[in-house]
């Protein structure tokens, strides 16, 4: 007699309890009216039942145990989202499609987009129909070699584990750069961003200082007016911090600095013929950078 094996089993209930479908609207076992088909075992399969010659997964693994789930409608808010009927199974086809290895062991997947068409994902590629039945019930064939495998992860993936970004915005936590600074070190999203652009701000101060100094060295070893050039670059960098990219500016003070720190270790090595090794120069300088940058 065919009967409803425990992998389906477990995900009626799951289905049941956890979305919210009508116990009556999740079937496993056919009734009186299926001759033959997945939701049907051996017992009630017909000559040149499709469920069965159509693979070898299929003939292999034939028991008396049925191997479809048919999920009714249901409606259930989940954070920011409102999950229904179509959009598991516009979500389930997807992931069919593009062969996931949680949908192996899926053959087939009858359902509507739109309430209005049946589609038909096969993955053998045979059949590309429905009747109208399925406008209001999903039906979902699985492999009979699969029967002893579980049914209720996918599902679950969909429930818990597919979250929207309003849902990520709102209700994780990001790690702070500077961990030490302030009460947690930890924050929402929002929140961060808020504080990472004060954090980003002092940053270039920082950096506008480091190179306003590097600069007036440079002028010290080339002879120049070292006043005019910490004014220059101030007056220059003043511009950049005006701008909301902070982090755009950043890498450009990083560009800048590193460049500069070529041209320090070049004038230092002409101004000391012979007593400094330049390229060891210019790594240590750019080391050094490096530290001050990442403080």
């Amino acid at each position: 007699m065919t009967y409803a094996p425990q992998r389906l089993q477990d995900a009626r209930t799951y289905l049941i309890k956890s979305y919210g479908v009508a116990p009556e609207k999740v079937g496993i076992v056919g009734g009186p009216h299926h001759a033959g088909g997945y939701h049907c075992g051996a017992d009630r399969t017909v000559a040149n039942d499709y469920s069965v010659v159509e693979s070898s997964r299929d003939r292999k693994g034939l028991t008396d145990a049925a191997a479809a789930l048919d999920i009714g409608t249901f409606s259930k808010k989940v954070g920011s989202r409102t999950l229904n009927l179509r959009s598991l199974s516009v979500w389930l086809v997807a992931r069919c499609k593009a062969g996931t290895a949680d949908t192996r062991d899926i053959r087939e997947v009858i359902y509507t987009d739109d309430g209005k068409n049946v589609k038909r994902w096969d993955r053998l590629g045979i059949r590309n129909t429905g009747d109208d039945s399925h406008l209001w019930h999903t039906h979902i064939s699985y492999f009979r070699d699969s029967e002893s495998r579980d049914k209720t992860a996918l599902f679950k993936q969909y429930l818990e584990g597919d979250v929207s970004a309003k849902d990520v915005w709102h209700g994780y936590f990001i790690d702070k750069i500077d961990k030490d600074s302030g009460s947690s070190s930890r924050m929402r999203p929002e929140s961060y961003l808020a504080w990472n652009h004060e954090y980003n701000k002092q940053q270039l101060a920082q950096n506008r200082e480091i190179l306003a100094g590097q600069a007036a060295i440079l002028g010290a070893l080339r002879g120049e007016n070292v006043e005019e050039i910490q004014a220059t670059v101030a007056e220059e960098l003043a511009k950049v911090a005006e701008s909301d990219r902070a982090a755009a500016d950043r890498n450009d003070l990083i560009v800048m600095l590193t460049d500069q720190v070529g041209e320090m270790a070049a004038a230092i090595a002409d101004a000391q013929p012979g007593e400094v090794d330049r390229p060891a120069l210019e790594t240590a300088l750019k080391e050094q950078l490096e530290r001050r940058l990442a403080a």
